[in-house]
């Protein structure tokens, strides 16, 4: 315990607090993220995983986030994104069927800071509305067996990211997250459709305010 007190304090003395988390009257900031979004993991069915039948898509991100101290951040963010069908998987021609998501995650986010440069460690938990569309990700919702292929399931993220310090109170960031959706469901989706896992890496904007309101 006294070892890792001690590289604690090392690594606080090592990289200074860059100016907009260090202000003591900045304890807000909004997000706005954008980027792609894949599968990694997960599988469709007995043949396939779901990487095997979606191309990666888009994903949108928008969030608030606290500072607790001048380390430790806690961030309430809303995500939504798709992907949609390969051409060779769709099943209507000129249709294009989608995975869609819509999720809402409470990340708790650890930075290490170096002059202008932010490194960030960050995970949490998550509640995931996934959905398969039938043309588009904001069209009807697929149905398997009169059952709608749909649901709201738990999971998380983890993730890694750095910020760059710009002007003011701004702040650029880059950010990749690993999503964990406990999806799978075998009286709805039978026996093999499973947790999906899926990567994004996002580019952000942060700005930092002194309230919310």
């Amino acid at each position: 315990m006294k070892i890792f007190n001690a590289l604690l304090l090392i690594t606080c003395l090592i990289f200074p607090i860059s100016a907009a988390a260090q202000d003591k009257d900045k304890k807000f900031a909004l997000t706005a993220e954008f980027g792609p979004l894949m599968s990694v993991n997960g599988s469709y069915s007995a043949a396939d995983n779901l990487r095997d039948i979606v191309n990666p898509g888009p994903v949108f991100g928008l969030g608030v986030n606290m500072k607790v101290n001048s380390h430790y951040f806690v961030e309430l963010s809303v995500t939504n994104g798709w992907m949609n069908y390969k051409d060779s998987r769709k099943p209507v021609p000129g249709q294009s069927p989608s995975y869609a998501m819509t999720n809402v995650n409470f990340e708790n986010i650890y930075y290490i800071y170096h002059g202008k440069l932010n490194i960030k460690l960050l995970a949490g938990p998550g509640i995931y509305y996934w959905r398969f569309t039938d043309d588009g990700p904001f069209s009807t919702i697929q149905t398997f067996e009169g059952e709608k292929l749909n649901k709201m399931s738990i999971g998380g993220d983890i993730g890694i990211g750095i910020e760059r310090n710009l002007v003011g109170n701004y702040v650029l960031s880059l950010t990749s997250r690993y999503h964990y959706i406990l999806s799978k469901d075998r009286f709805f989706f039978g026996e093999h459709f499973s947790e999906q896992g899926l990567l994004d890496i996002r580019v952000g904007m942060i700005y930092f305010l002194n309230k919310l309101f």
